[in-house]
């Protein structure tokens, strides 16, 4: 996620949302902290509330300088964000595209949080590895559906590191 953040988001982005309180939305955090380390606000959604008070108490004490809110309207915190993290398990999508605003980075790290519309919305489909994402990955319902494939995608996050695409 982090290299993505560096790589995609759009310089000036000042909003993140995470949705997913457990290990891997605080790493994503840390990470987004590091590459953009000029976010202003934070929105933190889980299924469970007392997991997002938890995740925001600590996030407060450990980036004071960031606004960090629960986010009890999840509709409202994506349309402000710059930047979406999903690190759910969720069982079915709940981000849906019309709340996505134009320009804004999402990084999907788990298979079914987005509904279709996100991704055939998206500028750019950027993913780690193309068997892995359209097979395995974030994107396996709509590439073993056939409703994506390899042309479809932009970059791999590698090509974009090492300047072959930008």
């Amino acid at each position: 996620g982090g290299t993505a953040m560096q790589l995609c988001a759009r310089e000036g982005a000042e909003v993140l949302t995470i949705c997913g309180a457990g290990a891997q939305g605080r790493t994503q955090l840390e990470a987004a902290m590091l590459v953009r380390p000029n976010l202003k606000k934070l929105w933190v959604y889980d299924i469970v509330p007392a997991n997002a008070e938890r995740f925001v108490n600590e996030a407060k004490e450990k980036y004071p300088q960031l606004e960090i809110l629960i986010a009890d309207d999840l509709e409202q915190a994506i349309r402000e964000s710059d930047i979406i993290i999903t690190v759910t398990l969720a069982e079915k999508p709940f981000v849906k595209a019309a709340w996505i605003k134009r320009g804004a980075l999402i990084v999907q790290m788990a298979t079914l949080e987005m509904e279709y519309g996100v991704v055939t919305n998206a500028d750019k489909i950027v993913v780690d590895h193309p068997g892995q994402a359209l097979h395995r990955g974030a994107l396996a319902k709509h590439g073993t559906s056939g409703r994506l494939t390899e042309k479809d995608l932009y970059a791999t996050i590698g090509e974009l590191a090492a300047g072959k695409k930008k």
